[in-house]
């Protein structure tokens, strides 16, 4: 049987970009996008929202989880920046806030992709990676 009738996962092909300051969230949504197909290779990481807009310029990821509160500019702030500049772009919200928090649901209502609540769990990481999954397979049909 011919191998062309094998899908490729859309995720082994997924730019990532992880923007949180704190090295240990971005670390633990690193090793567990690695453990759910998503190749290092494809995965950048941000400690600020300058160093996340230089990142988006060079390269727009495909996606972006992004922590709201950063050391120089609002998370809200960066993320309608970032959908603005590419709305192909998925904008994961990380944040350890309640998530009706008003910074949470504006960031939602301009059209960021969904929210993970901190701490990171590989089942929050998985759900988001099966949706995109399910988001390209319906678009390509």
């Amino acid at each position: 049987m011919s191998p062309t009738n094998v899908k490729k996962d859309p995720i082994e092909g997924l730019d990532v970009l992880i923007v949180d300051d704190a090295v240990t969230v971005r670390s633990k949504t690193r090793a567990l996008l690695e453990s759910l197909a998503v190749p290092s290779g494809n995965i950048r990481e941000a400690e600020s929202a300058r160093e996340a807009l230089d990142a988006f310029e060079d390269h727009p990821p495909g996606v972006v989880f992004l922590d709201l509160v950063l050391p120089d500019i609002p998370g809200q702030e960066l993320g309608t920046v970032l959908m603005d500049k590419n709305p192909e772009t998925n904008v994961i919200v990380l944040t350890a806030l309640d998530p009706s928090d008003s910074r949470v649901r504006r960031l939602i209502s301009k059209g960021a992709y969904g929210v993970i609540e901190k701490p990171v769990r590989r089942s929050d990481i998985n759900r988001v990676l099966d949706q995109i999954r399910e988001d390209v397979t319906d678009a390509s049909l």
